[in-house]
């Protein structure tokens, strides 16, 4: 077969072949196979079934497999390097994996979910990103957790160990210890006593689980070990025997003729020969584009955005960005926790004027009366010292305040604040962003950036008109829930705070500004269809920049999906409050990019996502 070594940091490798006859050989690697088209026949050790278009199997490191193509085919071969997965569960190396021939290939949602693992690993090993190496460690470590817990050995023996933990780790050791000890005089009361067992019971077990005995399936064992090194080395029967094993040669050849129907000799004179008649075939995204259905970043259909961008060319115009905040009611600000979040907003973003409603209210202490009489202004005044000592000009919405009211209030505040009367206005024409309730949010935030220009709203806040249900705070139109976490359209606007003066781009799914720190890009994806491949060649770089680039996504700083991962709860705990808010964040990943001719960078965005780059000049 056409699997070289690996090379260093490789952890698995994909062929596409034509199979004519490939005869006995082994590996110590995993192998998976899929047929795209045709059909071939699989022996593993003694067994010999097929396998038609859209089936797959699973052959693991060690046993002996041969191939034979039944006419014309095409099969992925996916082969993995099971030291990978240590890392990450520790017996994984150890661990057996086989497909029920019970099973329907072609109804089952593990299978299919199985055949999508193979087909976005082929397509990043044949058309590789400059995210590749972090896409197929993700995709690897899922398979390894799929195979785990759909292919495990024990469950294919045996359904009911899925539900009794204590069992399958239990007859995983007893299995592990026998494959690695079996050359050896291995006996089942020993086995027994080091699992606390009766001997009798234990070989029942055994018997009942694998539908083989305790002997009958050590001699498999030893047998498949001849097998291989029967086809590997010159040694002769006996030496063979007493290798794996077997107390006598004639053990040996009885048991070896009643698992391969041929004797040793027989065995090693039909298949030393080796054959491999094969054919390398070059691999299209064609033959697995069903299994990549519902994932942007393999859509063949939809062509890379490609931007190429002079760095000292004139800018195409200012960037503007809304600089005005909406509060809501004044009265939401007498609150510390919100007081909070304003701060926090303004520290992040930046604004430079705040709309406040209601601030003439029975909530702020205003009772209304006759002209000339005294009001109480001190509720007022710590939502305007607030906001003054924030950097923030208020807008206060007076539609309805009686004038003597608004008169008085200027009179109060004027000494304090000359500007004052400029702050009141009788029409409300600021126009506020309005998220549709019950929406993805990231979907809302994506549109934000192209909506910048409109008035974002801080927090979800209970009014009236609210249908009361926890959709609407985690849907709804803020920055922030109300319960104070922060939500995809706060991290747009901070975003958007970090965006330079001068417009280099500006187009479908992607911005792109300048400043005297570097250059930033935006890339997002509001919809599927607008999941597109971007590539990206910045032109005229002069030195050498720092790259940081933070994304947004379903599985990223969304709390939205964080909150629907959950299952939508009516009610979270006091613990889950406090995890979404500490881990529900946008990921960043820091780089070193070196000045070049062309600097290019690849990037898949799927919708719906956000992703900022910014090229820091090194100071």
């Amino acid at each position: 077969m056409p699997f070289s070594p690996y090379r260093r940091n490789e952890s698995y490798r994909v062929h596409v072949l034509e199979l004519k006859k490939v005869s006995y050989h082994w590996r110590d690697t995993l192998l998976l196979l899929y047929v795209l088209e045709g059909e071939i026949l699989v022996t593993i050790d003694d067994e010999t079934h097929s396998r038609k278009q859209g089936q797959v199997d699973i052959i693991n490191p060690g046993e002996l497999r041969a191939f034979e193509g039944m006419k014309k085919n095409r099969v992925l071969f996916l082969e993995l390097q099971p030291d990978f997965f240590a890392d990450y569960y520790e017996e994984a190396p150890r661990t057996y994996y086989y497909v029920d021939e019970r099973d329907s290939h072609e109804d089952s949602e593990k299978y299919r979910r199985l055949k999508s693992y193979m087909a976005k690993l082929s397509y990043e090993y044949f058309h590789p990103g400059e995210d590749s190496s972090f896409v197929t460690k993700e995709l690897l470590v899922e398979l390894m957790y799929h195979l785990l817990n759909q292919f495990h050995y024990l469950y294919y023996e045996q359904e009911e160990l899925r539900e009794d933990r204590l069992e399958l780790n239990r007859f995983h050791r007893i299995f592990t210890y026998l494959d690695g000890n079996f050359k050896e005089r291995v006996s089942l009361q020993e086995l027994a006593d080091q699992e606390y067992l009766n001997p009798s019971y234990l070989s029942y077990k055994i018997k009942d689980t694998l539908g083989l005995s305790f002997h009958d399936y050590l001699n498999a064992l030893r047998c498949e070990e001849g097998a291989k090194l029967l086809l590997e080395t010159e040694k002769s029967m006996s030496e063979i025997a007493l290798d794996v094993g077997f107390s006598h040669p004639r053990y040996f050849q009885k048991h070896f003729e009643e698992q391969y129907h041929k004797s040793p000799q027989e065995f090693r004179e039909a298949y030393e020969n080796k054959v491999e008649d094969y054919t390398l075939l070059s691999f299209s995204p064609k033959d697995v584009e069903e299994d990549l259905l519902g994932d942007g970043r393999y859509s063949e259909k939809k062509k890379a955005k490609i931007l190429s961008v002079d760095l000292k060319q004139e800018n195409k115009g200012e960037f503007q960005r809304s600089r005005t905040i909406f509060l809501g009611e004044a009265s939401l600000y007498l609150e510390s926790e919100n007081q909070d979040l304003l701060k926090l907003a303004q520290r992040e973003i930046g604004f430079d004027y705040a709309i406040v409603e209601d601030l003439f209210t029975k909530d702020m202490d205003i009772f209304r009366g006759k002209p000339g009489r005294f009001y109480n202004w001190t509720r007022v005044d710590g939502v305007l010292e607030l906001l003054s000592k924030l950097g923030l000009e208020p807008i206060l919405h007076c539609r309805g305040v009686e004038e003597y009211i608004l008169e008085d209030f200027v009179e109060t505040f004027s000494p304090l604040y000359p500007e004052v009367e400029t702050w009141i206005h009788r029409d409300e024409g600021k126009t506020v962003f309005e998220a549709d309730p019950l929406q993805d949010q990231l979907i809302g935030a994506a549109r934000m950036i192209e909506k910048r220009d409109e008035v974002p709203v801080l927090l979800d806040a209970i009014t009236p008109q609210i249908e009361l249900d926890n959709d609407t705070f985690f849907g709804g139109a803020g920055l922030f829930t109300a319960n104070y976490l922060s939500k995809p359209s706060f991290y747009v606007w901070k975003y958007l705070s970090l965006m330079g003066e001068e417009i280099l781009h500006e187009g479908e799914g992607v911005l792109l500004t300048r400043s005297d720190e570097g250059i930033q890009l935006l890339l997002y994806a509001e919809k599927e269809e607008d999941s597109t491949p971007t590539r990206l060649n910045l032109f005229g770089m002069e030195e050498d920049m720092w790259i940081s680039s933070f994304t947004m996504s379903r599985k990223e700083g969304s709390i939205y999906d964080a909150w629907k991962d959950l299952g939508s709860p009516e009610r979270l705990s006091e613990e889950h409050w406090y995890l979404l808010n500490r881990y529900v964040h946008p990921s960043l990943d820091l780089s070193f990019g070196e000045k070049k001719i062309v600097y290019s960078i690849r990037r898949n965005i799927d919708a719906p996502s956000i992703v900022l780059y910014l090229f820091n000049k090194i100071q």
